[in-house]
């Protein structure tokens, strides 16, 4: 967690996250999510309209381009996604794994 407060502090940006509830820490700017941080993993999808965002990101974090948060631009196949993102039976019948957001990953292990 101090990790992540720290890179808020660095880029002027404020944390969102819920303890225990949440799986992802967002890093926002005033309301729109500049940064989309695992907390079991170290992948970070950032927003691409923020090139600064993709410098608060170092290693060991794997950094993800995302157009907004909303975009769904992403794929994977199930077993890749229950491996590695997402807790096995976690996906539901509206989640598509050929074309989801970054907030699908959110809403989903949220």
């Amino acid at each position: 967690m101090a990790w992540a407060e720290s890179f808020a502090l660095d880029a002027s940006l404020r944390l969102s996250w819920e303890p225990g509830n949440e799986e992802y820490i967002l890093l926002l700017d005033e309301q729109t999510t500049v940064v989309m941080l695992s907390i079991k993993l170290p992948v970070a999808f950032v927003n691409a309209d923020r090139p600064a965002s993709e410098s608060i990101c170092q290693p060991p974090f794997r950094v993800v381009v995302m157009t907004s948060l909303e975009s769904a631009e992403f794929r994977a196949s199930p077993e890749l996604l229950e491996s590695t993102l997402l807790r096995p039976g976690e996906q539901d019948e509206d989640f598509d794994p050929e074309s989801f957001s970054a907030w699908d990953l959110f809403v989903l292990v949220a």
